[in-house]
């Protein structure tokens, strides 16, 4: 620190230390933000002792000067807390919503296994129709049971038209 013109002034690295910063981040700070309190004095980058009323700096009582975080501190933990509460909300609703969603599931899954079983009773039982002994009662198409349909007649091949000029000649 250096005193010009009954000013207290600061080198940029000791502005660093008093903001609890690193010596690049001041410099940005100072090309940003405290560029009103900068002054160039024989060369060298000073800053106004004054800054420390525009970044909330507290002089402690033991000659070193600290940021005052605390109020910064006490609204990111309240902002956090807000956002917890909010986040919890949504969570029960979800899990509100998913017990609901398995209710509707189970009520689905008991309903049609209901139906299912109405539809076993609704359909007539399978008869099995036995060959009869005469050949002149079956019609020979199909197997015999009532269950399977009727096979299709068998068509006879028909020869190439190649084959059939092979043989003629």
């Amino acid at each position: 620190m250096i005193t010009y013109e009954n000013k207290e002034y600061y080198t940029v690295p000791e502005v660093a230390k008093i903001l609890g910063i690193s010596n690049q981040a001041a410099y940005k700070k100072v090309q940003n933000s405290l560029s009103s309190f900068y002054k160039e004095i024989n060369g060298q980058k000073y800053i106004s002792a004054d800054f420390k009323m525009a970044t909330d700096v507290n002089h402690s009582p033991d000659n070193k000067f600290s940021v005052d975080k605390t109020n910064q501190s006490t609204e990111l933990i309240s902002a956090l807390k807000a956002h917890i509460t909010s986040l919890e909300k949504q969570n029960d609703n979800l899990n509100e919503q998913m017990n609901n969603l398995h209710k509707q599931i189970e009520q689905l899954t008991y309903a049609l296994v209901s139906e299912q079983q109405r539809v076993k009773e609704l359909l007539p039982p399978r008869v099995e129709v036995m060959k009869s002994e005469h050949p002149e009662q079956n019609s020979g198409k199909g197997s015999g049971t009532a269950s399977e349909p009727p096979q299709p007649e068998k068509k006879q091949k028909k020869k190439s038209f190649f084959l059939k000029k092979w043989k003629k000649d």
